[in-house]
């Protein structure tokens, strides 16, 4: 009896695999060839796989799309050459065939092909927006810019693309600056690539929706070599990322990482709409290091020899030190976690630092911590430090520029004593409590500005008298 119900079981699974490999034979022996077309638009650019620097849209030889003409995904290529805007795509031999072969009710198409790209019973596609963007003169890079397709009727084969994203067109300018990648995210953490729901109709725009797995970011890689930016707003460079439609309400972050890693970010918290089908350029965009944002496990530096600086001996992060190397023009201290603080005379002396970059993550800068650094010329402080400790940047006397941030509490005695370079300082709100004179002897501030700039205040801060011999 086993052996009976065995034989059944065996002989109905061979009749459903042959239904399956019949109508794998026959969607492949009856595939038809399809034409197809770009969208059009007033605005900005058609549909494209590429453009060329007079925005006309064009097809490239290697383009692979996925039709649907059963809910099996089938890949078909490019009959045409380089250069076309219309023209017909062929099956590709026995390969490319995903999925079941149930019924849809009209023929869909997906660029570029995936095995991944699906379509459930009911005509709702399934694809997989890039989170990665390839760079492109002037124009988004190949397989960015995804488009979907829908025909008449089962017996139509003309498939007229349309855009699922609308267009972010970065103007980015800077001195010397190139441009190896450039993330975007939105500040209300919005949905913007990875997997989505698409309706597609037969003409009218297809409906998108970013499904609970889609991510947050979008990266923009510029290559091994990157881009050099143009180092004026007439001559900024154009970058283009392709975005879902999305509306960011608290505005969006991009986060441009050049080719020595140092990292930037700028920010607008404007509500700001990518609209499907339309390119938007944003205003031209300048590039510098004012707000470069350091990773919580690393302390950035500059040299003017070119060496390393090594802390002291003594120096304590409250994390242990992991490397520190120094390539490409700036030196990076690796940590084994997060650094909380500065401890005391951990850079005590140290007479070829330039400049130094603090992770956000430090609340704390102890006593003495960059004292007598004579050729430092530049400090960029974290958002969130609260307490500088006496001492911190005495005898910094090459400092020309610094910014205490918005939730600094403290500022100890001496803190900035015979800091020369510096001309003005602003103390922010958040400060509750100044010890002693921090900028005793800071013989050129000829400006203070804050919550404590009242008549009696300037002139205890602006106090010029002979200096100290010795630490208190």
């Amino acid at each position: 009896m086993r052996r009976i119900i065995f034989t059944i079981i065996m002989l109905a699974t061979a009749v459903a695999c042959n239904k399956e490999e019949q109508l794998l034979q026959s969607l492949k022996n009856d595939a038809p060839i399809f034409t197809t077309s770009f969208e059009e638009y007033n605005i900005a650019t058609p549909t494209k796989t590429y453009i060329d620097q007079n925005i006309k849209l064009y097809w490239h030889e290697a383009d692979e799309v996925t039709i649907f003409r059963t809910t099996l995904n089938e890949k078909y290529k490019f009959n045409g050459k380089t250069g076309a805007n219309s023209g017909t795509f062929s099956p590709i031999g026995n390969g490319g065939q995903f999925g079941t072969g149930n019924d849809v009710s009209t023929n869909y198409a997906v660029y570029p092909y995936a095995s991944s790209n699906k379509i459930s019973n009911s005509d709702v596609l399934s694809v997989v927006l890039p989170a990665t963007q390839p760079y492109a003169y002037n124009s988004f890079g190949k397989g960015a810019n995804t488009m979907v397709a829908a025909s008449s009727g089962l017996d139509d084969y003309f498939l007229p693309f349309k855009n699922v994203g609308g267009y972010l067109v970065l103007k980015l300018y800077g001195n010397n600056v190139t441009v190896q990648s450039i993330e975007l995210k939105g500040n209300n953490g919005e949905k913007i690539a990875g997997s989505a729901s698409i309706i597609a109709k037969y003409g009218e725009a297809p409906e998108v929706t970013m499904t609970e797995n889609a991510t947050t970011t979008i990266t923009l890689d510029c290559g091994d070599s990157g881009v050099k930016i143009g180092e004026s707003a007439e001559n900024a460079t154009n970058f283009w990322i392709v975005v879902p439609p999305t509306i960011f309400s608290n505005g969006f972050t991009v986060t441009i990482t050049d080719n020595a890693g140092w990292i930037m970010k700028q920010s607008t918290s404007n509500n700001y709409e990518v609209k499907r089908n339309l390119a938007t350029p944003m205003a031209p965009l300048e590039v510098t290091t004012d707000d470069i944002a350091v990773p919580n496990d690393e302390i950035w530096y500059t040299t003017t020899d070119g060496n390393i600086i090594e802390p002291t001996a003594s120096a304590d992060f409250g994390v242990s030190i992991t490397s520190n190397e120094y390539t490409n023009g700036k030196g990076i201290i690796k940590f084994d976690g997060e650094v909380k603080y500065i401890g005391k005379d951990a850079f005590e002396n140290v007479s070829n630092s330039l400049s130094f970059t603090l992770p956000n993550s430090i609340e704390t800068i102890c006593y003495g911590a960059f004292y007598e650094n004579s050729n430092l010329e530049k400090i960029t402080l974290p958002e969130n430090l609260k307490s500088i400790e006496k001492y911190a940047f005495g005898m910094c006397t090459s400092i020309k520029q610094i910014t205490i941030p918005d939730k600094t509490t403290y500022i100890g005695g001496f803190a900035f004593y015979c800091c020369h370079g510096l001309t003005e300082i602003t103390i922010p709100s958040s400060v509750e409590e100044i010890v002693g004179n921090p900028f005793y002897y800071c013989q050129n501030l000829k400006a203070f500005f804050g919550k404590f700039a009242t008549d009696d205040n300037c002139a205890l801060i602006k106090e010029r008298t002979t200096p100290l011999n010795h630490l208190p």
